[in-house]
């Protein structure tokens, strides 16, 4: 199934539902979650998480662009994955708000560059202290300068040679 709508009140994955592909549509409110083998997939054209809960792993292809507006929670400890190789692959938050919750995001893929974590100048992106940014095979860059960064979660380089860059205007960690 291809997500190109919005769908409103979380995301049920079951081994009956199948995957799901996220092909510029939004997920607004609520819970996604995937058991027996189900997944949300990304695409290149991304989509949009409007206050969303994420309860499964998630992997953003190559070119893939996740708007964010009303906050992201990660439960559980699930990882979000990053995967650029050429493109841009970003996790975009539009407004100020918050990334909280329990888990990961990993910078993989083979172009450090590309890997992104914004927020847009002049905005506030507070990271919760249960969220951990961490180099896989590559790095990434998070914030933007002229945005403001609040960061109570752990920036972590799991692997030699990679980094995480922070760009902002106001940086503010505890």
């Amino acid at each position: 199934v291809n997500l190109v709508g919005t769908l409103t009140g979380g995301l049920p994955l079951t081994a009956t539902t199948g995957s799901w592909v996220l092909r510029d549509g939004t997920i607004s409110g609520g819970t996604v979650t995937a058991t027996g083998g189900a997944q949300l997939l990304t695409s290149t054209v991304g989509g949009t998480f409007s206050g969303v809960t994420l309860a499964t792993d998630l992997t953003l292809v190559n070119a893939c662009i996740i708007d964010i507006t009303g906050g992201l929670t990660l439960s559980g400890g699930v990882t979000v994955s990053l995967e650029s190789t050429s493109a841009f692959t970003r996790l975009d938050f539009n407004g100020t708000q918050t990334f909280g919750g329990s888990g990961s995001v990993v910078f993989n893929g083979t172009n450090a560059t590309n890997n992104r974590i914004l927020t847009i100048a002049g905005d506030t992106l507070t990271i919760g202290a249960g969220i951990t940014l961490q180099t896989g095979t590559q790095g990434a860059t998070v914030g933007v300068l002229g945005s403001n960064l609040v960061i109570h979660g752990t920036l972590s380089s799991q692997t030699s040679g990679k980094t995480i860059d922070v760009a902002c205007t106001t940086l503010t960690s505890n």
